[in-house]
């Protein structure tokens, strides 16, 4: 039981970061945010791409 649920949070990380990829991408795409934003939305992308190469 524990080790389908590691499995399943593993799994919701990666896809997690995947999705948020792609919704990000469209984002700063499309511009207008400032600077500041386009940096915090970056850096949130990074951290989640940590968590899911760590699995």
């Amino acid at each position: 039981m524990a080790a389908r649920l590691a499995y399943l949070l593993d799994h919701e990380r990666v896809e997690s970061a995947v999705v948020d990829a792609v919704r990000y991408r469209k984002q700063l795409g499309q511009g207008g945010a400032d600077a500041a934003a386009d940096a915090a939305s970056v850096a949130g992308m990074a951290g989640k791409l940590r968590l899911a190469q760590s699995v």
